[in-house]
């Protein structure tokens, strides 16, 4: 009947791994590798896609380049 207590076998298929930590290093390295990857091409296709044009760039701190809405600190 259902109610009663049994011993049974269970049979465990295929790999199983008493200890995940060394398959830790090679995962940290993969993922590492992929949003790298990924962020090294997001920056070409952005930077191909829109070139920054050198003739319109101001080098920073010229009094040009402070908007007119800044205050007066001085």
């Amino acid at each position: 009947a259902r109610g009663e207590h049994e011993d049974v076998e269970l049979l465990a298929r295929g790999r199983h791994d008493p200890c995940v930590v060394p398959r830790a290093v090679p995962m940290v390295e993969s993922m590492a590798a992929l949003v790298l990857m990924d962020q090294l091409m997001a920056h070409i296709a952005q930077c191909e896609m829109f070139p920054l044009n050198l003739a319109l760039q101001e080098p920073v701190g010229s009094a040009s380049s402070v908007p007119a809405f800044a205050p007066d600190l001085s």
